[in-house]
């Protein structure tokens, strides 16, 4: 199973992305920057998606907020064949 965490004040893109991704994904949908941050820490989301719309941040608020979330180890797995 994929976790999918949505860092989002819109909470009807739990029901859409659940019912559209299907069992093969556990899907969240958070506002707190702080919960994320935390789930993260954790090792509690394998995909994190952030919607800047919703966020109110300005550009430059958004960049530095990224930046701050590169911080969290975070590792890649693929198959490339």
């Amino acid at each position: 199973m994929i976790r999918l965490l949505i860092q989002s004040g819109n909470r009807s893109l739990l029901g859409v992305l659940s019912l559209t991704l299907g069992e093969e994904y556990e899907v969240c949908v958070e506002a707190d920057k702080e919960k994320v941050k935390q789930a993260l820490g954790k090792r509690e989301t394998d995909v994190l998606i952030l919607d800047l719309v919703d966020s109110g941040l300005t550009l430059v608020g958004a960049l530095n907020y990224i930046s701050e979330l590169q911080t969290y180890k975070t590792t890649y797995s693929g198959d490339d064949g």
